[in-house]
């Protein structure tokens, strides 16, 4: 990436990945999904953008199909961040829920997460923002509503409300897009 000074910015990322499910019936699944990333960031002028970080998650999800139009899922993440060449250490406790509606031309989704951040380190720094994904240490709430309708066979509309909550004040987002395919 060349930036605005006409300087390399240099990003590397290996990542693995060790997914299982399992269906128990037809409406009940039971999903285990884990991760690990190795980061390497280095930037030619700035050397604050310069870090590797080690990161390690684990996902237990449950999704239940309680009608034909309606599932819902509950799912807890826990997440290790750990800066290699520096003081930055992230613990990360997630409990999400999310109910999805869906039926013909209309699909709407909400989803409520808790989020619990345990951070050792400068959280304002570029480093400690990129760990805690824009969030801030302690806890933290995030929601969201997504509508997708189908205007006709070649309109699409889509609604995206998101908010957050650390304790001081609350953040609201929302998008429209109107989608056409010729």
């Amino acid at each position: 990436m060349i930036n605005a000074n006409f300087s390399n910015e240099e990003r590397k990322q290996t990542s693995n990945f060790l997914n299982i499910g399992y269906w128990f019936s037809k409406d009940f699944r039971v999903d285990w999904e884990n991760a690990l990333h190795q980061i390497a960031n280095s930037s030619q002028l700035f050397k604050t953008r310069d870090y590797q970080l080690n990161n390690f998650e684990t996902k237990p999800k449950a999704t239940y199909k309680l009608t034909e139009t309606l599932q819902a899922e509950l799912s807890s993440a826990l997440k290790q961040k750990k800066r290699t060449d520096g003081e930055e250490s992230l613990n990360t406790f997630d409990l999400t829920g999310s109910l999805q509606w869906e039926r013909k031309k209309t699909s709407i989704r909400g989803n409520f997460s808790f989020i619990n951040n345990h951070f050792t380190g400068n959280s304002f720094s570029i480093v400690g923002n990129q760990m805690l994904d824009g969030l801030k240490p302690g806890k933290n709430q995030v929601w969201s509503v997504f509508l997708q309708q189908s205007i006709n066979s070649f309109i699409q509309l889509n609604v995206n409300y998101e908010g957050r909550n650390s304790g001081e004040r609350t953040i609201h987002i929302g998008s429209m897009q109107v989608k056409a395919s010729f």
